[in-house]
């Protein structure tokens, strides 16, 4: 008959064994899950760019925010651009340049969180799982064709972001004088905080603060971005700005 100790020892190995049988995909996918399915879902976001892999002192830092409402609308902002996604169409509005970039809807939450498109791209190198979090390295397995060699995620236990970090694969030039070049192959970290599941006020998903679409196909500009130049990029788009 087994002691209590070895009862014990056995339910955590085999629970140990539980948890490391989820392969990445399994884990992303479940990620994907759980923002799509949310009714509600809001948390800051905060980017740091470093100029190097080893950096300590970010070079840049932008906040932002996502909202996400039952029927899967959303909006985020980022520094000085909001981007708004709906039934109808994706809004992605730059305010320091007075400009308004229509696009498709996405089906579902933004590209950003559906982060199972990696490993179309990347290859699961390794899996560790550091008692509230896993972390996921990918690889990329055309380095010529992307963006990041590497991108280590990490992915709490509620199947929540928690971080991300990008890892360029091209250097990238941070000099402020245009006639010299001070090329660095930088890191992107990305982190996500202050995660609620609180009723938000629909006003935040409603495009038309920005624009109204009309029957006849025309866009009209609200008041307050009348001056915002539109770059329609639908397919069969016949919109027009009025």
């Amino acid at each position: 008959m087994l002691s209590k100790k070895h009862y014990t020892l056995l339910l955590y190995l085999a629970f140990g064994l539980h948890v490391f049988s989820q392969t990445s995909e399994e884990i992303l996918s479940k990620v994907y899950e759980t923002y799509n399915n949310s009714s509600y879902l809001q948390f800051a976001t905060n980017y740091k760019l470093y100029k190097t892999v080893v950096s300590e002192t970010p070079v840049e830092i932008t906040n932002g925010y996502f909202y996400k409402n039952k029927v899967n609308a959303y909006f985020m902002t980022i520094s000085t651009t909001d981007i708004l996604g709906d039934e109808l169409a994706t809004l992605k509005i730059n305010h320091s340049e007075k400009a308004i970039l229509i696009t498709p809807p996405i089906i579902g939450v933004p590209d950003d969180f559906d982060i199972r498109k990696f490993l179309i791209s990347y290859t699961s190198d390794k899996i560790t799982d550091n008692g509230s979090y896993w972390e996921i390295v990918l690889k990329a397995k055309q380095l010529s064709q992307e963006q990041f060699y590497k991108i280590v995620i990490h992915i709490t236990k509620d199947y929540l972001l928690k971080k991300q970090y990008f890892y360029y694969a091209n250097q990238m030039n941070f000099s402020n004088d245009y006639h010299k070049t001070d090329l660095s192959q930088p890191k992107l970290e990305v982190a996500y905080t202050n995660y609620k599941s609180d009723i938000i006020d629909e006003f935040i998903f409603d495009s038309s603060k920005f624009m109204k679409f009309s029957k006849n196909g025309n866009i009209k500009l609200s008041e307050k971005y009348s001056d915002y130049k539109v770059l329609d990029r639908r397919e069969n788009n016949t919109h027009k700005k009025k």
